[in-house]
C-alpha cells in the first residue's frame, strides 16, 4: 500500500514537473516574438518593457491560477512624461467604487456618456474636465472602454488590464498605453507650445513657465505646483496707476474706495491714494471691460500699481490663450 502511494506520489509530481515544462517552452516563444513585434526588451519570464513612441512602457502576463493557461491577466502600463494633477485616477466604473460615490465620495462628471463607464476623482474638476473630454483624449478613452479592458490612471501612469493571455495581441494594448499616455501630455503641454510659438516666447529654465512680450507688453504665465496649483499671469504696466492702487474681486477685499464709477464700485474692491487719476485711467468701456474680465475670471487675482496678476487655480490647458490675451490687453489698455 505505502508502495502504491509512493508510485502515485512520484507520479503526480512527473505529471506537474511536465505540465511546467510544457507550459514555459510553448509560452517562452510567444513572449520573445511578441517583445520582437513590439521592439521591447524581455525583462524577465513574463514581461516585456521598453520604449513606444516615446513612452516608457511595461507589459506583464500574469497566471491568476497556476496550471491553467485560460487563467491569464495581461497587465500592460505606459508612464506619463507630465504627472497629472494630485489626487487624480481614472479607474472603470464599478458597483464599489459607484457606491463609494453614494456614500460622499462624488466622482467628477464629464457631462457626457463616458460617465456611466468611467469614475473619476480629483480635487481639480475644471481642470480634468478640460483634459478628459478634449476629442483625442476622449476618443482614445471610448476605444478601450469598449473592449474587456479595466482602465487605471493613477496620476503618473496609463495602466490597462486586460482578461486572458494576450502575448499573441501585445502591440494592441501596447499601442492603447501608448497612446493615452502620450496623448494627455501633449493636450496639456500642446497650448503653452502653442503660445510660446505665436508670440516668440521663452521657457523658463524649469520648463513650468513662459515669458515675453505681447501686444508690447512685458508677459509671464507660470504653473506653480506648491503649496497650491495654480497658473499665475503677471503683466508689468508700463505706465503705472496711482500709488498704493490695490483692485481685486469683493469676494477678497473690502471696498475702501470710491472712485465714482458706479459699475466698478459695486463690482470691484478698490483702494487708492487718488480716486480721481484712477477713475480717469479706468472709466473707459474697453478698459472697464477688460478689467472686470480678468479680476472676475478667477478671484484672487488682482491689479496694483505696477502690474496685473491673474491666479487660476489648476494648470490652464484650453482657455490657456484667452486668459494671457485678456492680461495683454488690459494692460496694453491702460498703457
Amino acid at each position: 500500500m505505502e508502495m502504491l502511494f509512493l508510485a502515485m506520489l512520484i507520479g503526480g509530481l512527473g505529471l506537474v514537473s511536465w505540465a511546467a515544462g510544457a507550459k514555459t517552452p510553448a509560452r517562452a516563444p510567444r513572449v520573445l516574438a511578441a517583445a520582437a513585434r513590439a521592439q521591447l526588451d524581455v525583462e524577465h519570464g513574463d514581461q516585456v518593457g521598453g520604449g513606444r513612441y516615446g513612452i516608457s512602457v511595461r507589459q506583464r502576463y500574469e497566471s491568476t491560477n497556476p496550471g491553467f493557461e485560460s487563467d491569464w491577466v495581461t497587465h500592460t502600463s505606459a508612464s506619463l512624461p507630465r504627472p497629472l494633477p494630485p489626487g487624480f485616477s481614472v479607474s472603470t466604473a464599478t458597483y464599489f467604487n459607484h457606491a463609494a460615490g453614494l456614500m460622499g465620495s462624488p466622482d467628477i462628471q464629464l457631462g457626457n456618456d463616458l460617465d456611466d463607464a468611467l469614475f473619476i476623482r480629483g480635487p481639480h474638476a475644471r481642470e480634468v474636465v478640460e483634459l478628459l473630454t478634449e476629442p483625442a483624449v476622449d476618443a482614445l478613452l471610448r476605444q478601450i472602454v469598449t473592449t474587456s479592458t479595466r482602465l487605471d490612471i493613477p496620476r503618473r501612469f496609463v495602466e490597462l488590464h486586460t482578461d486572458g493571455d494576450q502575448v499573441d495581441h501585445a502591440e494592441v494594448y501596447l499601442d492603447l498605453a501608448a497612446n493615452l499616455a502620450n496623448t494627455l501630455s501633449k493636450v496639456m503641454d500642446e497650448p503653452w507650445d502653442t503660445l510660446v510659438a505665436e508670440h516668440n516666447l521663452t521657457f523658463t529654465e524649469d520648463g513650468n513657465g513662459i515669458i515675453g512680450t505681447i501686444l508690447g507688453q512685458s508677459i509671464t504665465a507660470e504653473f506653480v505646483n506648491k503649496p497650491v496649483r495654480k497658473t499665475v499671469i503677471t503683466a508689468h504696466l508700463i505706465r503705472p496707476l496711482p500709488e498704493r492702487t490695490y483692485i481685486r474681486h469683493p469676494d477678497h477685499g473690502n471696498h475702501t474706495d470710491s472712485i465714482g464709477d458706479p459699475i466698478l464700485d459695486s463690482m470691484l474692491a478698490i483702494s487708492t491714494s487718488n480716486a480721481g487719476v484712477l477713475a480717469d485711467r479706468l472709466s473707459k468701456d474697453d478698459i472697464r471691460g477688460l478689467l472686470l474680465e480678468v479680476v472676475h475670471a478667477h478671484p484672487g487675482s488682482t491689479v496694483t500699481a505696477s502690474t496685473i496678476t491673474f491666479f487660476a487655480p489648476g494648470r490652464l490647458n484650453r482657455t490657456l490663450k484667452a486668459s494671457v490675451q485678456s492680461v495683454a490687453e488690459l494692460a496694453a489698455a491702460l498703457a
